[in-house]
């Protein structure tokens, strides 16, 4: 077994933190390694902080506990980190430090750098949810930029084990360790400590144990921990900044429906406002962005996840909001299921049109991609292409705007059209001529099928869709060349109907070009 103290080196001077006890240091207890099995193992890893409220380190809750972990198949990390009079954040810094440490010497020790978890009792898991909690917060920044060089990302424990934590720093605290870990700074940060208020959605997973009767540390340290490990499977505030394409989109599409859904009851159309609010959730909600946030959801290092669950509870909290009248016993149920802390959705707020969810470049954007989407999935139907076999798509545009666009939404396409990858460009240098195309405004998309492509059929059915544009912009030119039109209709509707012409007369050419290339 590899069993030795390493001293932790920091200089506390340096960073300006008064540092007056002993130093801190973790002792190693590492399982002997083999080197023919060396690529067999990599064992996972637990950094143990012993209790002791800030004064001493337990004993019990030390070296024992460490023996129990290797007997169950980890390698353990014993974490003695400084006590008073040594004041925040000393412990927290040499938390991250030991974490670092333990993954920069993960091949030699033979851990698994990606299960490291770190486990604490009583105040030391203070220390140790401390770190869960904050490893991305500004508390330890500087200190991992300038001292460590490292990111965030690699300090985070990949688990958090609790024994009876000391956690909250409010009415049921365990005062005497706050007392202790703060000194004279306790007026200043005592609020900023209580880690049930630091948890997010991006706080490790956590095992917390912890008994009623203690009678050092209040059960209500635990209780208040995993009801904030609860809630923050989903921010409380909206996340601006780790918001997507997709989350935007849904935003704006749901901020509309409340102006129309209300304007529709306010005239008594209740039938057109409940089908807007079904094909809504049916369509724009489950069929196309539960579908866009799949791989989001189930990545467990994707940044943002937190803004996807964020956005997927608000939407549905709007959306059934505006169906409770309709159907007020389901939506009751869902709602107060999804928001345990509201009474009723009956007294929740109406739904209201908002600027902070107004979005309509980005929902101009996704709608965009939605047609693409819809024009591969029908190429693909017709040719019979079956839904497992994936291919390269390719989107030719001259327009930067729409390329830019395409290139940040390209991720939807695996998901949602079957794309193995997706190449934005803007013209057809390395596409193969018998490459399967559609067409949508501002952009034709090939998709290299040729094994699998009948010739005959696909130009049967680039001349129906020729067909179908003759039909369309002989309408469109009809209409247009209707002085009663011209004159008596809006001039929104004879604006979008110009624009429609110009759409159509795009598709044409660019079809046409296709047909030219197939026939010859």
């Amino acid at each position: 077994m590899i069993h030795e103290n390493i001293k932790i080196d920091i200089d506390y001077e340096k960073l300006g933190i008064k540092h007056k006890g002993a130093d801190a240091v973790f002792t190693t207890y590492i399982k002997e390694m083999y080197p023919e099995y060396q690529n067999v193992f990599e064992r996972p890893l637990v950094i143990i902080c012993p209790g002791g409220g800030y004064e001493h380190h337990s004993p019990r809750e030390g070296e024992a506990v460490a023996l129990k972990m290797l007997d169950f198949g980890y390698n353990a990390v014993v974490l003695r980190y400084s006590l008073m009079p040594d004041e925040f954040p000393c412990a927290l810094y040499e938390a991250a430090y030991t974490i670092n440490y333990v993954r920069n010497h993960a091949k030699e020790w033979d851990i698994n750098p990606d299960k490291i978890i770190i486990a604490g009792f009583s105040a030391g898991g203070h220390v140790a949810a401390s770190l869960a909690t904050m490893y991305d917060q500004p508390e330890l920044a500087d200190f991992l930029h300038n001292v460590l060089h490292v990111s965030p990302k690699e300090v985070r424990p990949d688990g958090l084990l609790l024994g009876y934590p000391v956690i909250t720093s409010g009415p049921k605290a365990h005062r005497k360790s706050f007392e202790r870990l703060l000194g004279d700074r306790y007026d200043e940060l005592v609020k900023s400590v209580s880690l049930e208020k630091r948890v997010s959605s991006n706080t490790p997973k956590t095992f917390l144990w912890h008994t009623f009767s203690d009678g050092n540390v209040p059960v209500d340290n635990s209780l208040l921990f995993a009801e904030s490990l609860k809630k923050a499977e989903v921010p409380s505030e909206m996340p601006k900044d780790k918001l997507t394409l997709a989350d935007k989109w849904i935003l704006s599409k749901v901020n509309t429906l409340a102006t129309e859904v209300t304007d529709n009851m306010d005239r008594y159309e209740l039938g057109i406002a409940v089908q807007k609010v079904y094909d809504f959730i049916w369509e724009e909600f489950c069929d196309w962005y539960i579908e866009m946030v799949k791989p989001r959801l189930y990545s467990e290092t994707d940044e943002t996840k937190g803004a996807a669950l964020w956005t997927l509870k608000t939407v549905l909290g709007n959306a059934l909001k505006l169906l409770h009248p309709f159907m007020p016993f389901i939506t009751e149920e869902i709602y107060c299921t999804l928001n345990p802390d509201e009474d009723s959705i009956m007294i929740a707020a109406w739904p209201k049109e908002t600027e902070d969810f107004a979005y309509a470049e980005d929902e101009a954007a996704v709608e965009m991609m939605k047609e693409a989407v819809r024009s591969i999935r029908g190429v693909r139907t017709s040719m019979n292409v079956p839904p497992s076999k994936k291919a390269s798509v390719f989107v030719v545009t001259e327009d930067a705007a729409v390329q830019e666009t395409f290139k940040n939404g390209a991720v939807f396409f695996g998901t949602l059209a079957g794309a193995s990858e997706v190449h934005v460009q803007a013209d057809k240098a390395g596409i193969a001529d018998d490459a399967v195309s559609a067409v949508i405004p501002q952009a034709t998309i090939y998709i290299p099928f040729a094994e699998l492509v009948d010739l005959e059929k696909e130009i049967a059915r680039l001349t129906k869709e020729e067909e179908r544009l003759t039909k369309e912009i002989a309408r469109s030119n009809g209409m247009l060349g209707n002085p009663n039109f011209i004159n008596k209709a809006p001039e929104a509707k004879v604006q979008a109907e110009k624009e429609k012409l110009a759409n159509y007369q795009q598709m044409m050419e660019q079809v046409q070009t296709r047909l030219e290339q197939l026939k010859k």
